[in-house]
């Protein structure tokens, strides 16, 4: 998995004058892949051991909030992963800590 790097005052694609600045991180080390049968409980988990998250494509419906608690955790969503709270609370709380990057 490539993440690049942050961009500020720029426009256009990142490669356009050369390699994209970033890091390459291991799908089978470093990430919780989320799929359908995932529980909040489970995603929690994963984020508090370290690991960071893959969304598969597709609508995750949860009534708990995802606590992402470490920094510099990526959480990627693939296609159209959407997040949808059921119980009207925060999807997504992050602590604060440094280099978190939400992207999909």
């Amino acid at each position: 998995m490539f993440v690049p790097s942050v961009r500020t005052n720029s426009s256009g694609p990142s490669w356009a004058g050369g390699n994209t600045a970033g890091t390459s991180l291991s799908v089978n080390n470093t990430f919780y892949v989320v799929n359908s049968s995932s529980t909040i409980a489970t995603i929690n988990a994963a984020l508090a051991a370290g690991d960071n998250l893959l969304f598969t494509p597709g609508i995750y419906q949860y009534a708990s909030t995802i606590n992402v608690t470490k920094a510099d955790t990526k959480i990627i969503g693939l296609g159209f992963a959407t997040i949808i709270p059921t119980a009207g609370q925060t999807t997504i709380n992050v602590a604060d800590v440094n280099g978190v990057n939400i992207s999909g």
